[in-house]
């Protein structure tokens, strides 16, 4: 017997043939996948929208951004080129305050006011943002070199000057102080000649001074005049060199004979006054050697040729030491007020200088007293 036909069961009757259901499941599921993907490309849209919408709001806070930072921007550049500008020009003007500062130094340096010089290059050194620059120390450094050198050679100059009038001793303390000075690093070979030339000259003047007085001594003793003898015998043995020289001891016996001889015949104490004025005389006492031989006079001895002789020399040689001091005092006082710059009392003392007898054309007191007027105010 064949099989039964399913299909032909009551209870398959009134379902769906298999390739219908098939064909069913394969529709749902073609409308499920078209759901699955409007509802991808709806995402993806969605999603593509929210990232414009995202780029769109960053190009507008890119937008607002620039248009606040481009503003600010240019008004802080603006700002940083006017505070730059305005340190340029307080550079430039502060770099030309201390150019004219120095400027003013070495103009005063080269006219010789070290002092003056010295301040103006301290004063550059003052300057803001000019506290360390190396030129203000090669400056003032300079300076005081140049002080130094400026005094040294003026001592030399003035110990110069006093040699050429024969004024030795202060020849040499300059001279030597000229050697001796501090802060002077140059060539001093100028102040060990002059000192070895004056140290020659005073010796060629003691030789001068003990050959004159030797052969005055011997005429006065040829004429008989033998206290004025005795006197100028005597001196020529202080002169450094001729201590110790052989004819004049013999001159001198000769004459305390003579002398031993006349004391009964002159006046005692004429012969004593004379005799105490020619020991002043030898000792450069001239006060008391012009006293001594007054008093001879006065004495009224007829005979006083030789305390006359006598006291004329001594006034004349006091007159001298007397004049010689005054005027070396005048000069001292106008140097030191020509160092500190008081050049119109510099003026006042080198002019006294002149005036003392026998200084009229001193070159030391006209080359000062030049000096002096040169950095006087007009008028004065």
């Amino acid at each position: 017997m064949p099989p039964a036909d399913p299909s032909a069961s009551p209870l398959t009757a009134n379902l769906p043939d298999f390739a219908e259901v098939k064909l069913a499941d394969q529709e749902v599921a073609a409308t499920a996948s078209a759901s699955t993907r409007r509802a991808a490309t709806k995402r993806k849209r969605t999603e593509a929208e929210k990232a414009a919408e995202r780029k769109k709001i960053k190009a507008a806070l890119r937008r607002q951004h620039w248009a606040f930072s481009v503003p600010v921007f240019v008004a802080l550049l603006i700002l940083g080129l006017i505070a730059y500008r305005a340190l340029t020009v307080a550079d430039n003007e502060r770099a030309k305050i201390f150019a004219r500062l120095m400027a003013e130094g070495d103009a005063h340096l080269k006219e010789g006011l070290f002092d003056q010089a010295e301040r103006f290059y301290q004063t550059a050194g003052e300057v803001d943002g000019y506290a360390n620059n190396d030129a203000i120390a090669l400056a003032v450094n300079g300076a005081k070199r140049a002080r130094a050198a400026a005094a040294f050679h003026r001592q030399v100059n003035h110990a110069a000057t006093a040699l050429a009038h024969r004024d030795y001793d202060a020849a040499l303390k300059t001279y030597d102080a000229a050697l001796k000075m501090p802060g002077y690093f140059g060539d001093r070979s100028a102040a060990q000649k002059g000192l070895e030339q004056a140290r020659a000259l005073i010796q060629q003047e003691y030789d001068e001074n003990f050959a004159r007085d030797f052969e005055d001594a011997k005429v006065a003793w040829r004429q008989y005049h033998l206290s004025e003898a005795e006197m100028l015998f005597r001196r020529a043995l202080t002169f450094p060199g001729h201590e110790n020289d052989k004819e004049v001891p013999i001159y001198l016996g000769q004459i305390e004979k003579e002398l031993g001889k006349r004391a009964g015949i002159e006046d005692a104490a004429y012969l004593e006054h004379l005799r105490a004025g020619s020991a002043a005389f030898v000792a450069r006492k001239y006060t008391d050697a012009a006293a001594a031989f007054q008093a001879a006079i006065d004495t009224g001895y007829a005979n006083n040729a030789a305390a006359k002789t006598g006291l004329a020399k001594a006034q004349a040689a006091d007159a001298s030491a007397r004049n010689e001091a005054i005027y070396h005092e005048h000069i001292k006082i106008a140097e030191a007020a020509l160092e500190q710059n008081h050049y119109e009392e510099a003026a006042k003392e080198f002019t006294a200088a002149q005036n003392v007898p026998g200084y009229a054309y001193d070159e030391t007191a006209k080359t000062g007293l030049a000096r002096a007027k040169k950095w006087l105010a007009p008028g004065k």
